[in-house]
């Protein structure tokens, strides 16, 4: 279609120089003679075509446009739930070494969760054990548990996600989110089954934390998140 106005001004040039288009014996309107009507039919039709033509290119535009804000809209909420989920779990670590006294979530950043004293802190925190600041009802289990629950969550969330919506996704998020899921430490929680505890325990059995955590696993897994909120909080969510 992008092609008729190419076509109309080919034949009225063509019709213009083979055909006596003006007539300077006659005056007004029969000054143009035959092949001259044909030529400013032409030449008013490719006019009506373009404007129709650039209307309806920017009227599609607009509406891709749109389309693409409602769908950023969409991955931005829902990448957005999901890093709350899979963050919740270190937000309480925080509050849990930071004192105990609770702290809104908005306040604290990854910023502060990745400053070298909180994540000695939490490194060093046995996992294997109940939080002491604080309890949940219903019951949260240990840590480990809180971490399970929590980032399962959020990981199947974004699971789905990229199943439903990653053709359209950004090649930047669409790589985050697969490091996080692939390479992340504490993503295996969503992926494994949990550890049964036996009823009667071995004497010669490992004592819960005598094998602590891998060493910087916070940091990194802490920075991954941080890395898909900052893509998550820009206007390129969408291709």
């Amino acid at each position: 279609m992008e092609y008729i106005p190419i076509f109309l001004a080919f034949g009225s040039a063509l019709i213009a120089i083979i055909g006596n288009t003006w007539d300077k014996n006659e005056s007004g309107l029969k000054k143009l003679t035959i092949p001259g009507r044909f030529t400013l039919a032409l030449v008013v039709f490719a006019l009506i075509y373009s404007f129709v033509s650039t209307y309806q290119q920017r009227e599609n535009e607009q509406h891709i446009k749109l389309e693409k804000q409602k769908l950023g809209k969409i991955i931005n909420l829902e990448i957005s739930k999901s890093l709350n989920s899979i963050a919740s779990p270190f937000r309480s670590l925080y509050i849990e070494n930071n004192g105990g006294k609770y702290i809104s979530d908005n306040n604290i950043s990854f910023d502060l969760m990745l400053k070298k004293p909180m994540l000695e802190k939490a490194q060093n925190t046995c996992l294997e054990l109940r939080p002491k600041t604080f309890f949940s009802v219903p019951d949260g289990g240990t840590w480990n548990d809180i971490f399970r629950t929590h980032i399962t969550s959020g990981i199947n969330r974004l699971d789905r996600l990229v199943d439903r919506y990653g053709s359209s996704m950004s090649v930047d998020m669409l790589d985050a989110i697969n490091d996080l899921q692939v390479n992340g430490y504490f993503s295996w929680y969503a992926y494994s089954i949990p550890r049964r505890e036996s009823s009667s325990r071995s004497e010669n059995a490992i004592p819960p934390c005598a094998i602590g955590q891998a060493i910087g696993v916070h940091k990194v897994y802490l920075e991954m998140l941080k890395k898909i909120k900052v893509l998550n909080d820009s206007e390129t969510l969408v291709r």
